[in-house]
């Protein structure tokens, strides 16, 4: 039986690291498809590799009906102007939620599990499940981007 690595939870200090570049080996289509198959054993919206503890910018997203993988993405904004707010919550704090503001379509280059290289644009849901993942590789949480009252609320009421 595949032992899982526990998903770290807020306060651990390891999930404010900031991950480095994957250095693709044998290892990583294992890897790759071992977040998939748990992200679904547990439906999951996404896992990023911080979460488990390992510093390596990866993660992966449900898609549609499937876990895509994102490995070394890049992101870049559409429209800065264009945001929306809708309830995040998230493994690594687990039975909070609370609505987040984030810009609607973004357009991330990526690689895949084979190393092959893509530039895709997403909007609405999947931006946010990207972007949400895309920020656990910089260390930062969806409390983060909470406004000044959310926070107080947060911090109230949040028992780990």
């Amino acid at each position: 039986m595949e032992k899982k690595p526990p998903i770290l939870i807020h306060p651990d200090a390891r999930l404010r690291l900031k991950s480095e570049n994957h250095e693709f080996t044998d290892d990583t289509v294992p890897f790759v498809e071992g977040l998939c198959r748990r992200g679904d054993e547990e439906g999951w919206l996404g896992l990023a590799a911080p979460q488990i503890g390992i510093l390596e910018r990866v993660f992966v997203c449900k898609i549609g009906d499937e876990y895509k993988e994102f490995i070394n993405p890049k992101i870049e904004i559409v429209d800065e102007n264009d945001v929306w707010s809708y309830p995040e919550g998230c493994l690594s704090i687990p039975k909070y939620f609370e609505g987040v503001t984030r810009p609607r379509t973004i357009s991330i280059e990526y690689q895949d599990r084979n190393e092959d290289s893509f530039l895709e644009i997403y909007s609405d849901i999947e931006s946010r499940e990207i972007l949400h993942e895309y920020d656990h590789l910089e260390g930062i949480l969806f409390i983060d981007r909470l406004n000044r009252k959310q926070r107080r609320k947060f911090n109230a009421t949040y028992k780990r």
